[in-house]
């Protein structure tokens, strides 16, 4: 069934780490005065090999970190406003490429939440580009305040971080009251946030924030129709903790608003939408289940995503579309062709910026990308040049 999401059972998240979320091919520059922290090693790996190289400035005083020849006149994929708050945007011929994997066995003894520095080193190592976003999962029951390990972590890497931020606990299901979206949108988080914002301004990188996705599917307790939650309670929710955010000061953040690709009985993306004024990126999370599962068959990239995309462009014209979740089974059809048109859709549709892949092996579906020589090869040719 669409909606469910891979290796999720029905109300509990796969663990308590989360996914993990690498966006390499893109490049970062800098209209902010001040110059940014350059992070120390990483404790995980202090001889790891160098995925970027060290943080300069040119002559143009922007930050070149994330590309070996930068020059001023390249489309950026990726710009920082005087926040300091990063900004997607499509370039022509580029195109930004996510995976979502699992930590590294030393990531999950450093008690990170999401993947580290090790698991970003592999990942470029095997795709042969630089990480440049990284996004870990974590539930608000499990956080006390900003995970600056984390953060740090991604900075260590090169990559920013991508906040995939989940009010709710896991391992409760969805009939969660004390975390429905009218208790966090009448305010009874707000000590928490206080405490994370503080920490996410303190910290003063660039952040993205995707929060409370999904949110039109049936299988989170903050979703619409579950949990005593209406569409208007999830909006309310969300403009609140965006708008107490920013109130103290956490201007660093950039908040991605990522629904589920629709299905049957699923709430309609513009009951759910927050608002232009209240996002910053739009996303969609989409899978390819092939034949691998009863009652599912192959789709094409435009059976999934098309008719959405389109909604998502007359709901918000002027903001990025990000792909946040994207998979294909092998069963059922040819994945690597899949892979190939899936870059060439991304690269045709005028707002879609790119992709996050996930990268995991879930029996009776392998998504990774090394399923089979075949898949691993249309990534690598596909993604060449972009």
């Amino acid at each position: 069934m669409r909606g469910r999401k891979p290796g999720r059972t029905t109300g509990a998240r796969m663990a308590r780490w989360g996914r993990f979320v690498a966006v390499v091919g893109i490049t970062v520059s800098m209209t902010a005065a001040s110059t940014p922290t350059v992070l120390a090693a990483s404790p995980m790996r202090a001889a790891a090999p160098a995925v970027a190289p060290a943080l300069s400035r040119g002559s143009d005083g922007l930050d070149d970190r994330r590309v070996p020849s930068y020059t001023p006149s390249q489309c950026q994929g990726i710009t920082i406003n005087g926040s300091g708050a990063p900004a997607m945007h499509k370039c022509p011929s580029k195109i930004l490429f996510g995976v979502t994997a699992p930590p590294s066995p030393q990531d999950i003894a450093y008690g990170l939440t999401g993947a580290g520095t090790n698991a970003l080193v592999d990942i470029a190592s095997q795709t042969g580009h630089p990480v440049a976003i990284a996004a870990d999962y974590q539930g608000w029951a499990y956080e006390p305040g900003f995970n600056l390990a984390q953060a740090q972590a991604a900075a260590n890497a090169g990559a920013v971080e991508e906040i995939n931020w989940e009010p709710w606990d896991y391992a409760q299901g969805v009939n969660q009251p004390t975390y429905s979206d009218r208790a966090i949108a009448n305010g009874a988080y707000d000590g928490f946030l206080a405490r994370w914002a503080a920490g996410a301004k303190a910290y003063g990188e660039p952040l993205f924030v995707r929060f409370a996705a999904e949110m039109n599917g049936n299988w989170d307790s903050w979703a619409v129709g579950v949990n005593g939650n209406t569409a208007a309670d999830y909006v309310a929710m969300w403009r609140h903790v965006y708008s107490y955010v920013r109130a103290q000061g956490a201007l660093n953040v950039s908040w991605v608003w990522s629904p589920n690709v629709s299905f049957p009985g699923s709430a309609p993306l513009s009951e759910v939408f927050p608002g232009n004024d209240y996002v910053d990126v739009v996303a969609l999370d989409g899978y390819n289940r092939g034949t691998a599962l009863s009652g599912t068959q192959w789709q094409s990239f435009t059976q999934i995503f098309g008719a959405d995309l389109s909604t998502l462009s007359t709901l918000a014209p002027t903001k990025p579309i990000w792909l946040a979740e994207v998979g294909s089974a092998e069963q059922g059809g040819n994945k690597a062709a899949w892979v190939t048109n899936l870059v060439t859709q991304v690269l045709s549709q005028p707002q879609v910026v790119g992709f996050a892949w996930f990268n995991f092996d879930q029996p009776p579906i392998d998504w990774s990308m090394s399923s089979s020589a075949p898949s691993l090869s249309a990534f690598q040719a596909a993604l060449s040049g972009h």
